[in-house]
């Protein structure tokens, strides 16, 4: 009768290989979620770079454009051109978000310093005019009005031709805006009408400080794998915030700012922000 010549497998070996099979299974569902968390992370870290030259173009065009919200949003829109994005896709993250793919927000200059620092007739290009043509104005609280109130501004009424409010030349010369030009004369010109340091009772600041624009990006990043996504949502805090729709529609909400000088009047539009223009698609 013939026999197995086959060599048994030591049952202490084979309670090895037991135990090596059960550590990969274990393992195995760790290693493959620290690789998706490097892939998410150089994710994230390259649209960081991206959205950050993006902004840099759109505070670039704004510098240049007095602070026209649609010329910067063109620019913006430009810069994403690298990431792979669209209207199509902020459509549909703004459907299951309930709010904006993206938003960017003027921080500076305020309101506030057009009350201080705006006057009307100066120059704005006929490319930065704002919707329909119309003149970003500040209505009753038009800036020389607050500075006459003062009392003791005198000649800063010659700052500007003034013009009727709501008129507007082919130069945009019935738009308030702060003047660029000829800032040191301008500041020492406050200092010795009684503000301290030059700065503006309403706004607080200089007519230094109310030259730079500064943006706020608030950007809506879907994560690549639906894992990271699952723990975004289960992670989302309550509120109304960007933040908390972004984390309940199962996005980071990348947030940036970016400062640059002006290079040209910054006058006063409607819009004190830009997001995409969704509703424009067929």
């Amino acid at each position: 009768m013939a026999t197995s010549t086959s060599p048994r497998i030591p049952a202490w070996r084979a309670a090895q290989r037991g135990t090596a099979i059960a550590g990969l299974v274990i393992s195995l569902p760790v290693l493959l979620l620290a690789g998706l968390v490097v892939i998410e992370a150089a994710y994230w870290h390259m649209t960081r770079q991206v959205l950050d030259v993006a902004l840099m173009e759109a505070a670039r065009a704004g510098a240049t454009s007095h602070g026209n919200p649609r010329v910067m949003a063109a620019a913006f829109e430009t810069g994403l051109r690298p990431l792979p994005t669209g209207k199509l896709r902020w459509r549909r993250i703004r459907y299951d978000s309930g709010a904006p793919a993206w938003r960017v927000e003027i921080l500076s200059p305020p309101a506030a310093a057009y009350e201080d620092f705006g006057v009307q007739g100066l120059p704005i290009a006929q490319g930065a005019q704002g919707p329909q043509g119309m003149p970003g104005t500040l209505g009753k609280s038009g800036a020389l009005g607050k500075l006459g109130a003062l009392g003791k501004l005198g000649t800063l009424g010659t700052l500007a031709t003034q013009r009727p409010p709501g008129t507007q030349g082919a130069r945009g010369l019935g738009m308030t805006a702060i003047r660029n030009d000829y800032q040191a004369e301008e500041h020492a010109r406050r200092r010795r009408a009684g503000w301290p340091e030059g700065r503006g009772p309403a706004s607080g600041m200089t007519i230094f400080e109310a030259n730079v624009l500064r943006l706020r990006l608030s950007y809506q990043l879907p994560p690549l794998t639906p894992v990271t996504r699952a723990v975004l949502r289960a992670l989302a805090p309550g509120g109304h915030g960007l933040a908390a729709a972004a984390a309940r529609a199962g996005n980071v909400l990348v947030v940036q700012e970016m400062a640059l000088d002006m290079q040209s009047h910054p006058a006063a539009w409607p819009r004190r922000q830009f997001e995409p223009d969704v509703d424009a698609l067929h």
